[in-house]
């Protein structure tokens, strides 16, 4: 009976949850193409899953990883518990690379249309009418509004100066253009479809708290420590987190 109840308690989805390439990567269950997150120009293969195991090799930015599912845990240099992913780069490099280095190739999604919102770090977003930070506005999109992505992307620079992905959008409100990967996230419906999927407690976090509802001042049901699994299905809802924002919760 205890299980059956801790299955329909809800959990915060972007503050504390890391879904990231590890839990898309379980959904898809096939070689998946990785790229380095564009915060950093390159980062470093590693022999094992840990900091101090010998450099084997760099990826640069937007060359090819591929991923065939086999993961691990270990230190990185920030002194924090990791995901680690075994890749083999487009230049032949193989070994571990860290996991909140990385990022999943848009072509992972298969070309279908798939549901993209603003990350919720920012109120809204502005729509280009090419993937240039200096092209015209097309107009914006607001945090929780629907745009509509075919798989169309493009590269070019964006406001800080480094090279992104960008998607090809149209939003709920009509507005059609380019917006920075970055800036926004897919759905849990894209990813996961209906099937079970795992999540874990971001790395920034000891523990986080499960509550009763989707809201911060919703009963306190329990905790889910670092690297502990999480079981989702599918059931999302949006509430208030600690912070005042609103946010999309996931009931685990």
């Amino acid at each position: 009976m205890k299980k059956k109840f801790t299955a329909m308690l809800f959990a915060a989805l972007l503050a504390v949850l890391t879904i990231g390439s590890y839990s898309n990567v379980y959904a898809y269950g096939s070689q998946v193409i990785l790229y380095v997150n564009p915060i950093n120009d390159q980062i470093n293969v590693r022999s094992l899953p840990q900091h101090d195991s010998a450099l084997v090799g760099t990826v640069s930015m937007y060359e090819n990883m591929y991923f065939n599912n086999e993961t691990s845990t270990g230190y990185g240099s920030d002194g924090k518990l990791h995901f680690w992913y075994r890749i083999t780069s487009d230049r032949g490099v193989t070994g571990w690379v860290r996991d909140d280095l990385v990022c999943i190739r848009p072509d992972n999604y298969n070309n279908q249309v798939s549901v993209l919102y603003v990350n919720p770090v920012n109120d809204y977003i502005n729509v280009r009418a090419f993937p240039q930070h200096l092209s015209p506005l097309a107009g914006t999109v607001s945090y929780y509004e629907k745009m509509y992505f075919y798989g169309e992307t493009g590269t070019g620079f964006g406001s800080d100066g480094a090279w992104h992905y960008w998607y090809r959008i149209t939003s709920e409100s009509g507005v059609s253009g380019w917006v920075r990967e970055d800036l926004v996230c897919f759905t849990q419906q894209n990813a996961y479809s209906s099937q079970s999927s795992v999540l874990y407690v971001n790395p920034i976090n000891d523990n986080i708290n499960v509550r009763s509802m989707p809201a911060h001042n919703s009963s306190l049901m329990g905790t889910v420590s670092v690297y502990e699994k999480m079981h989702f299905y599918g059931e999302t809802a949006t509430g208030y987190g600690s912070d005042s924002k609103l946010h999309y919760w996931y009931r685990i």
